[in-house]
């Protein structure tokens, strides 16, 4: 049984001891994703309990709402997708329900706050619909616009998402279009 001597150079060496320093990061990194991804699930269980136990009337709120407005519930999530899916964005297809997909839209990926109910609101009425649910079911209600932000989502909350800027929206605050702003002029 031979003995083999390796000689490394001074740049040989610190490239061996760089590489296993990048095996251990990546082994760290793979630990905090899996137990972010455990907390996660166990967030949006406990959110998932909190609205199966209560009595909400979505049929109502949806017929108070716009043809174009969407609403999904955290009752349709079957699973989250990982916190640092393989593609920036993606398709709803990669996902189980739109809860899902709207909840992962953030920017960094790292959700952990998990709302009952997103709507996603074409005119300002049905953000007065949506005031109107949230205050008759007193539910705490957040603000998103498109849901780029983790800081939009607050547990057990109804968010409103303001996802569909359209002219009938504005239109109603800048009835003379967009070129009123720059004069001044509502």
């Amino acid at each position: 049984m031979g003995l083999s001597v390796v000689l490394l150079s001074a740049g040989g060496f610190m490239g061996l001891v760089a590489f296993a320093k990048r095996k251990r990061d990546e082994a760290l990194a793979a630990e905090r994703m899996e137990a972010l991804q455990a907390f996660r699930e166990d967030r949006l269980k406990k959110v998932k309990e909190l609205f199966v136990s209560q009595q909400y009337d979505l049929e109502k709120l949806r017929s108070a709402l716009s043809a174009s407005s969407e609403v999904a519930t955290v009752a349709e999530c079957k699973a989250l997708p990982p916190p640092k899916h393989k593609a920036r964005f993606y398709g709803a297809e990669v996902t189980d329900s739109k809860y899902a997909h709207w909840i992962d839209r953030v920017w960094n990926k790292d959700v952990i706050a998990f709302p009952q109910i997103i709507v996603r609101v074409s005119t300002p009425s049905d953000v007065a619909a949506c005031f109107h649910f949230a205050q008759a079911n007193s539910l705490k209600i957040s603000v998103a616009s498109g849901c780029h932000s983790s800081n939009a989502f607050v547990d057990g909350a109804l968010t409103i998402d303001t996802w569909y800027p359209s002219p009938l929206f504005f239109g109603s605050w800048f009835p003379n279009g967009a070129a009123s702003l720059k004069k001044g002029v509502p």
